[in-house]
């Protein structure tokens, strides 16, 4: 019989056809016979088993709300860290590499001191000069 339909074109395409719908009737029984979500299956009957399960085993809250934290707190610093990256150069050079100062003198000669004037100038480095911050600048230890 099977040499009978393999010599017959159109026997063979019938017999194609009869194996797909026998395929895909087969297919379509095992999704309708298995859940493919929670959804589908009993969730009163989920919760109590967790229920019983957090009960029997309370030592598994700690330890999820740890891993809670812990995520947490890796999230929050990814984020962090690209709000750094992406504002690098303001966190580094908040208002750029210049200063603007005012400065007083009884001698208006005195503000004509070349170490003034020139924007160039380094001062040099001393050990005996404390750091300048807003509370502590001493112009007058600078040009003595």
């Amino acid at each position: 019989m099977i040499e009978r339909i393999a010599k017959n074109p159109l026997g063979l395409a019938g017999l194609a056809l009869v194996a797909a719908l026998i395929g895909a009737a087969s297919f379509w029984l095992f999704q309708r016979a298995v859940p493919t979500s929670l959804a589908d299956v009993d969730r009163g009957r989920m919760e109590v088993v967790v229920h019983d399960y957090i009960l029997a085993h309370p030592e598994v809250l700690p330890q999820a709300m740890q891993a809670l934290r812990e995520r947490e707190t890796a999230q929050q610093q990814s984020e962090a860290g690209k709000i750094v990256k992406a504002n690098a150069s303001a966190i580094l050079e908040p208002f750029g590499s210049a200063s603007s100062w005012v400065l007083l003198a009884k001698d208006p000669a005195r503000l004509n001191d070349p170490r003034l004037t020139d924007p160039s100038s380094r001062i040099e480095t001393r050990r005996d000069w404390r750091v300048w911050t807003d509370d502590f600048n001493n112009l007058v230890q600078v040009l003595k």
